[in-house]
């Protein structure tokens, strides 16, 4: 029997499949939790939603404070949902 830091191949593909599918799992969970309507909008939509400039959302997503959707490309968009959350820690942060 062949051995991988103490685990058999079989025990090691399995703890691979349980840790892929605990993350497809919570991806999936994410994107069904998203309304379905959920809006995606701009950078210059999501700075006037939660009343900032575009250069301070833009700051605000390099300090990890909001999240920024991944699209092909250059544009950047935000989940409107997200940002409902995200202004939050916004507000904490600008106390």
């Amino acid at each position: 029997m062949k051995y991988l830091f103490h685990l058999t191949i079989e025990e090691f593909e399995n703890l691979i499949t349980q840790i892929i599918d605990e993350k497809l799992n919570r991806f999936n969970d994410d994107a069904f939790k998203r309304n379905k309507t959920d809006e995606l909008i701009s950078r210059k939509e999501a700075a006037k939603f939660l009343a900032v400039s575009t250069v301070t959302l833009d700051r605000y997503r390099r300090l990890g404070y909001i999240e920024a959707e991944p699209t092909i490309g250059k544009p950047v968009r935000f989940f409107k949902s997200k940002l409902l959350f995200d202004k939050k820690i916004q507000r904490k942060h600008d106390k």
